[in-house]
């Protein structure tokens, strides 16, 4: 743990420490989302064990969708002419 901790300021910190290696592949995630130019969120999935990384991945919503919108912002689908298609809701919402 102290080479995570290496430039680091201050004394250990047992609370945020063990998830530093996590975080940072999260933000570098993110900073892949953003470079294809959408919204830049990362994640990371951690086994129980808390450092095994089952697996890392980011926003690509622009990027398969390359450009053509076909939700609102709040998820519900868009009709032909891009206004909310009659009756769509997404599922536990009215």
């Amino acid at each position: 743990m102290e080479e995570e901790r290496a430039g680091l300021p201050g004394p250990p910190d047992p609370v945020r420490d063990p998830w530093r290696a996590a975080m940072r592949l999260a933000l570098a995630e993110a900073g892949r989302a953003a470079r294809g130019g959408d919204v830049p969120v990362g994640a990371v999935v951690l086994a129980p064990d808390g450092r095994t990384v089952l697996a890392a991945g980011h926003n690509e919503r622009e990027a398969r969708q390359l450009g053509q919108q076909t939700e609102r912002p709040d998820g519900r689908p868009l009709g032909d002419r891009g206004e909310p298609a009659l009756g769509a809701s997404r599922p536990g919402r009215r």
